[in-house]
């Protein structure tokens, strides 16, 4: 003798609400967001370890394009500031107001 057989509940397809769409809608716009970010967009380069003194410091970042920009990402030792002062396909020069050792996202 075999055991009775069950009949599943029958799961409700191709049914959305309100909230399901808005999940989706929402999704798919902050995929679009990120796929239009310059950081996705572009090569970038992470140079760590950069000793930067209290004024000017030459970073050959490699791209072989001028950068679209550069972010801090990390510092060792004191807080600081830093200003672009230059840039060209093959070095980003910038004025530091503190001196430290810093990590350096270029894209």
């Amino acid at each position: 003798m075999s055991a009775p057989q069950r009949s599943r509940p029958q799961a409700a397809t191709n049914v959305q609400d309100d909230a399901t769409s808005r999940a989706i809608s929402d999704l798919q716009q902050t995929i679009a967001d990120i796929s239009a970010c310059v950081l996705v967009q572009q090569d970038s380069v992470h140079k760590r370890g950069i000793a930067v003194p209290v004024g000017v410091v030459v970073v050959n970042h490699g791209l072989g394009r001028k950068p679209v920009g550069w972010i801090v990402t990390r510092v060792l030792g004191a807080a600081t500031y830093g200003a672009e002062v230059a840039s060209d396909e093959r070095t980003l020069t910038l004025s530091f107001a503190f001196g430290a050792t810093i990590d350096l996202l270029i894209f």
